[in-house]
Formats: C-alpha cells, structure tokens, sequence
C-alpha cells in the first residue's frame, strides 16, 4: 500500500480510503491504475500498462504476415483517395497510432 501511495504523490495524485481508486499517467505515458481497500475487496491491486516504443510500418505488417499485401495497397489507394476508414480494436490494440496522419498522408 505504501507503494501505491508513493506512486500516486509522485504523479500529483491521491489514493486514501476517502479515494479508492488511481488512474494517471507516468511521465513516460505509461497509464497507472491502483484500487486499494474497500473498492479492492482482495487488497491492493496495481496494473502499470507500458506502450510499445516502435511503431510498426505497413512493410513491416506484410513481412510479419499480419496484414496481406493486396490488403495493404487496398489501405493504400483509400488513404490516397481520403476516403473514410473505421479503425476497430480491443483495448491496448494500437487504435490512435494506426488513424493518426502522417505527414504525407500515405501509408509508409
């Protein structure tokens, strides 16, 4: 518990009995989440979710046999046509990455 504690005062935050639960940010991006007593009916519980510091180009897809070629020059000419595209995922799936504009607005 003193270690949540401590985690949650070096992120500007609080986490007490009057205030169960912890969700914040580490300086790197990381997301924290701590529940402790009485909302943790089994004791502390602490999830620290890292991300991924590479970034997977659409070549690197294709060659890991992720995303089929035809698939990707499909992707391709849409994206070169500004054309609308859904982007679904679980949670942690790289949903904001994967729709964010590059600055040439192709795939790369």
């Amino acid at each position: 518990m003193v270690a949540v504690k401590n985690i949650a005062r070096r992120l500007g935050d609080d986490i007490s009995e009057s205030k169960p639960i912890l969700d914040s940010r580490l300086p790197d991006g990381s997301r924290v989440a701590a529940v402790i007593p009485p909302c943790s009916v089994n004791g502390v519980t602490l999830t620290i979710r890292k991300f991924n510091a590479r970034h997977f180009g659409v070549e690197d897809l294709v060659r890991a046999g992720t995303l089929a070629r035809c698939l990707a020059n499909q992707l391709e000419n849409y994206i070169l046509s500004r054309k609308n595209i859904l982007i679904a995922g679980g949670t942690g799936s790289g949903k904001p990455p994967c729709s964010m504009p590059s600055e040439s607005s192709s795939v790369r």
